[in-house]
């Protein structure tokens, strides 16, 4: 049953890209990965805040998989946009170094979530990553506009 957690946490990553990509384009890059890394944190602790005593599945699947996998696409989404759109020769090594994030939380946060577990709780190790989802908002800080020549540019495919 607790596949099914990560596998709702995927699914709304992934299938929210369409309206992400308008939301985007309405309040911009900087704006939408804020509130990403904030509603992924708010979800993480939701779950947390909903499971007193032993892990309640179905609020882990709401809170975790549906409002943080939402979190977490906003801020997916305009991490692989917004590289795009500031690099031209180098497009495809930014886009790698980029998305090599995901990969490296991939293998490093497993263990280190087990190791917080078994030291202190679940609950300690799910507050743990509410913390980290808030700290990607510093990132968010550094997605700066995109200057209005370069979007022509990008529309016009200069």
């Amino acid at each position: 049953m607790y596949g099914l957690i990560s596998s709702v946490l995927l699914c709304v990553t992934l299938v929210a890209g369409p309206f992400i990509s308008v939301l985007i384009d309405t309040l911009g890059f900087r704006k939408v990965a804020l509130g990403g890394s904030l509603l992924a944190a708010l979800g993480i602790f939701l779950s947390w805040a909903c499971s007193p005593g032993k892990p309640n599945i179905w609020a882990i699947v709401a809170c975790f998989g549906g409002i943080t996998g939402l979190g977490f696409g906003m801020m997916f989404q305009t991490t692989v946009i917004i590289v795009g759109m500031y690099f031209d020769k180098w497009r495809p090594l930014a886009t790698g170094i980029a998305m090599m994030g995901t990969g490296a939380g991939t293998i490093i946060f497993p263990p280190l979530l087990s190791v917080i577990s078994k030291t202190w709780s679940w609950k300690a190790a799910y507050l743990f990553q509410a913390g980290i989802a808030l700290l990607s908002a510093s990132f968010a800080l550094l997605y700066f506009p995109v200057p209005m020549k370069r979007k022509l540019l990008l529309t016009l495919n200069l």
